[in-house]
């Protein structure tokens, strides 16, 4: 496409457009109009044809572009066909076709009616930010939770102004290059994470870029989402925080699914200290805890009930734990049952100290029972001494 931009000054000013006045009627800067005009930047095919109708001249006169007849023309043509071909016909017949006509026309009326309602009532009530821009990055349209965002009345009429109207400078460029991107690149932006223009950095967005095409499949148009995900960022952030608190803790906390299928989700590093082994062995295979960790006498203490986080009873279980050097454990855990039925949790501590005291007092006790019964049966104090060291 070959743009005649000597020819196009030269039509500009027959057509008494000062630079200014141009440059403002096609809402472009007065150095872009400048490259146009000295060649150094060839304007895109929608400008050349805006450049055209403002300045009332035929594209095909400040181009290589084929002028298009005006579909209005071509309707008028066979309108004009149909009357002269009606020309002939009785009244009875014309009439006829007349009601049909106006049948038809009442009809179409009355369903973009209804599309309308439809499409301003999503515009009106949809809680994603969204706006529409033409090819030359100006709006067309744009939602009312979009006004509300930058503190506009959702009666402001948004057609024709760019984003300097609505953002700061910075936000407005950043906003700006994000839109012709898509234009440039021919390709959707989707899903960019960052913060929402024109709230001051308070509210994160994910922000989409939608390209509009016509039916040849040119881009003539971007659509511009903003999805406010700023809770979800602030339970991302709690989320982080309580991770590191608890790996950081002594006490070791497991998440599971029980439905649709028992699994493994989440257990807190502290693990590893506890148990000898890093949290991706219990994470990769859901039997490993069982059947490697726990103490083989100790395992008809664990009942299905219990790690399945059906049990009725009381939801603590105290049971041994063998490490990888062989060492014993003693482990308490407290079963969590959260008012979901799909989710549990465990909470465990090492208690190994505390069960041993209470092994060497509940030993202490049963031999000093047994030396009073030998006393009380005359045994001498020097064989008590020697069985029970009491």
């Amino acid at each position: 496409m070959d743009f005649y931009f000597l020819k196009f000054k030269e039509l500009r000013k027959k057509a008494r457009f000062s630079v200014k006045d141009f440059c403002k009627e096609a809402g472009i800067a007065r150095s872009t109009l400048w490259e146009w005009e000295t060649n150094k930047r060839v304007p895109s095919e929608a400008s050349i044809k805006m450049m055209a109708q403002i300045i009332g001249v035929n594209v095909s006169d400040i181009s290589s572009l084929k002028d298009t007849v005006s579909k209005i023309d071509n309707k008028f043509s066979e309108s004009v066909d149909g009357w002269l071909s009606l020309g002939g016909r009785d009244i009875a017949f014309r009439q006829s076709k007349f009601d049909r006509i106006i049948n038809e026309i009442n009809s179409l009326n009355k369903e973009m009616n209804q599309a309308a309602v439809i499409i301003n009532a999503l515009l009106s009530t949809m809680r994603t930010m969204f706006y529409i821009k033409d090819a030359r990055l100006r709006y067309i349209t744009a939602n009312d939770i979009f006004l509300e965002n930058v503190s506009l009345n959702s009666s402001y009429k948004v057609a024709d102004k760019d984003d300097s109207t609505f953002f700061p400078i910075a936000e407005a460029r950043k906003n700006t290059e994000e839109d012709n991107k898509v234009f440039e690149t021919n390709q959707p932006l989707v899903n960019l994470e960052g913060y929402i223009p024109g709230t001051r950095k308070k509210k994160w967005g994910l922000i989409s870029k939608l390209p509009v095409r016509n039916s040849s499949g040119k881009i003539i148009g971007v659509v511009g989402t903003f999805v406010d995900i700023t809770e979800r960022k602030k339970a991302e952030e709690i989320r982080t925080l309580l991770e590191a608190a608890l790996n950081n803790s002594q006490h070791v906390v497991w998440l599971q699914y029980i439905f649709p299928k028992y699994k493994l989700f989440y257990v807190s590093e502290s693990v590893e200290p506890l148990y000898g082994y890093p949290a991706e062995k219990f994470l990769n295979d859901k039997d490993f805890w069982y059947k490697t960790c726990v103490f083989s006498e100790d395992r008809k203490l664990l009942d299905p009930d219990w790690i399945y986080g059906k049990t009725k009873t009381a939801g603590k279980r105290v049971f041994r734990i063998v490490k990888p050097d062989g060492e014993i454990r003693w482990i308490e855990s407290f079963l969590v049952n959260c008012s979901t039925d799909n989710y549990i949790a465990f909470v465990e501590r090492d208690v190994t100290e505390r069960e041993e005291h209470t092994y060497v007092n509940l030993g202490m006790k049963i031999r000093k029972e047994i030396a009073e019964k030998m006393r009380n049966n005359g045994i001498d104090f020097k064989i008590i001494k020697k069985c029970t060291g009491v």
